[in-house]
């Protein structure tokens, strides 16, 4: 199981993550959301959490596992590039439908199985309900989206959704194909 003095790292390191994006979100334009704009109106106590956040993981850090470290390394190089394109490199790709939302719900799902991953079990045991558990958290995203913004879905989205929940529940190596094919297409 996930030892006991692991959890409340981890949760700094997810809150972190996501102050540190709202943050960033709130860097350009007019903030679109009612979220964006708390944050926007909220800077300096959004910093005073961050800065608690980090300080808590880098206090924390010792008493994990040497695996959860290892593998929360690889994670986290994830998490900077899902950074990088969202507010940075590769501002285009955002234009694609929910492309954000995919990036974050498969994020977070990467870095909440983190656990199983450094576990030592086998991949196929549980990457198919990791990637159930991804697709469950963009479709959260976006139904987040469409409260705040009216975005309709895109019939893209639906196929992938239930494309990619049928595989997952079917078949780990399918499952695999099918993430590479839809990286593809983003």
């Amino acid at each position: 199981g996930v030892q006991t003095c692991a959890l409340p790292i981890l949760g700094a390191v997810v809150w972190f993550i996501y102050l540190f994006d709202r943050l960033m979100d709130t860097q350009k334009a007019i903030p679109p959301t009612c979220r964006h704009r708390f944050t926007a109106r909220h800077r300096p106590l959004i910093k005073i959490l961050l800065t608690t956040c980090f300080i808590l993981v880098l206090v924390g850090i010792s008493r994990l596992p040497k695996t959860y470290i290892q593998d929360g390394f690889k994670t986290g190089l994830v998490i900077c590039v899902y950074l990088a394109i969202v507010h940075g490199f590769k501002p285009g790709l955002m234009q694609l439908p929910s492309a954000k939302e995919f990036m974050v719900g498969f994020g977070f799902a990467l870095g909440v199985c983190l656990p199983v991953w450094s576990s030592g079990l086998e991949p196929t045991i549980w990457m198919g309900s990791v990637g159930l558990f991804g697709l469950l958290c963009w479709t959260n995203c976006r139904l987040i989206d469409f409260w705040e913004n009216q975005q309709p879905w895109h019939p893209f989205e639906c196929v992938v959704l239930v494309l990619g929940s049928l595989v997952c529940m079917t078949s780990v190596p399918m499952a695999i194909l099918i993430c590479h094919a839809m990286a593809l297409l983003f």
